[in-house]
């Protein structure tokens, strides 16, 4: 589980990266002859997105330690696929590479069905944090507790705002409906100052968006489940309980995963090469002035995590095929 990955150390995520990624004596090239003057990060979302500002409030100190310069170019839109076509048809010599939302873009890939292979052509290099995932309230909502919410729900359908259809969240939804026997009307927006505003307008009972969101403020809402296995930020959340442990459900983690990814032909001809970008980017987020940059976005010190390809792979790639191959024929039935 995803909270195994927020527990372990970056030591250990260095170590157990290196068994994935080890240095070989043959490589064509070393490392110190990488990388380029320049190089381009395409990010798969727009100019105003919380994933924009983040990658970019990493990059400059990032792009010091590891010795270029750093462009971007975004590509947004198909819930990523844009991006993720256009850095496909780019050189595939590590001068390009992919910023991207994780989980969203592992749920893009397994509805659209593109026509290149995930394991073939994309290699995620490691993640430089997560959002938690938020259910809220109005302050002055009836619902106190996530226990409050889906005993109405078992009642009644409650009405809930999701940024989007085909979105993580409405599986995770679906889940909890699944083994509670609640019902929920989901409602989806096109972001989260949108559910806000309806959730403080009164046309919505429950939002769910991200803990960022009401970092970078929410006055009048109140965060009433953080839906991963432990809240791995209760300070910033007055204390909300874990989603499943408050109501006994085995439902999907659910946060925004920024992850760095490569061509996998480059990460095959050279994993010193990537090995250097791992651990570049691990320097970078230790670094006061990303901290300090990242917060200004609303992104805790302790989000800030530096996940393993294997560790991306297996709970956070994997994790939501799954989820997807069990729910997923619920994007057939609505589009936003």
């Amino acid at each position: 589980m995803i909270a195994k990955s927020l527990a372990c150390s970056l030591a250990g995520s260095l170590a157990a990266f290196a068994a994935t990624v080890s240095l070989t004596a043959g490589a064509a090239f070393a490392a110190d002859n990488w990388p380029p003057p320049q190089m381009t990060i395409v990010v798969s979302h727009d100019v105003g997105s919380s994933h924009n500002a983040q990658t970019r409030a990493l990059g400059e100190v990032w792009a010091e330690k590891l010795g270029t310069k750093f462009i971007y170019e975004n590509r947004d839109g198909a819930s990523g696929r844009v991006g993720y076509d256009y850095f496909l048809g780019q050189k595939k010599d590590g001068s390009v590479i992919l910023s991207s939302n994780l989980g969203s873009s592992s749920i893009m890939y397994i509805q659209q069905k593109p026509r290149w292979k995930y394991e073939e052509a994309i290699y995620p290099v490691g993640s430089f944090g997560i959002d938690p995932g938020a259910i809220f309230v109005k302050d002055d909502s009836p619902f106190k507790s996530m226990t409050d919410i889906i005993e109405t729900a078992k009642k009644r359908p409650v009405t809930m705002g999701i940024s989007y259809w085909a979105s993580p969240e409405n599986l995770q939804i679906h889940q909890a409906m699944e083994q509670t026997g609640a019902k929920f009307e989901i409602i989806p927006h096109s972001n989260s100052g949108e559910i806000t505003t309806q959730v403080l307008g009164g046309h919505l009972e429950v939002g769910y968006s991200k803990v960022g969101t009401f970092t970078r403020g929410g006055n009048g809402l109140r965060i009433i489940s953080v839906p991963m296995p432990t809240n791995p930020v209760p300070g910033l959340t007055s204390n909300a309980p874990a989603f499943d442990k408050e109501i006994g459900t085995d439902t999907l983690p659910i946060a925004s995963y920024r992850g760095i990814l490569v061509h996998k032909a480059f990460a095959d001809a050279h994993p010193d090469r990537v090995q250097k970008l791992h651990d570049t980017l691990t320097e970078a987020l230790k670094d006061p002035r990303v901290i300090e940059a990242m917060k200004k976005t609303g992104v805790d010190e302790k989000l800030l995590v530096n996940m393993t390809h294997d560790q991306i792979m297996k709970d956070v790639i994997q994790a939501h095929w799954d989820a997807f191959a069990k729910y997923g024929s619920i994007y057939d039935k609505k589009t936003n």
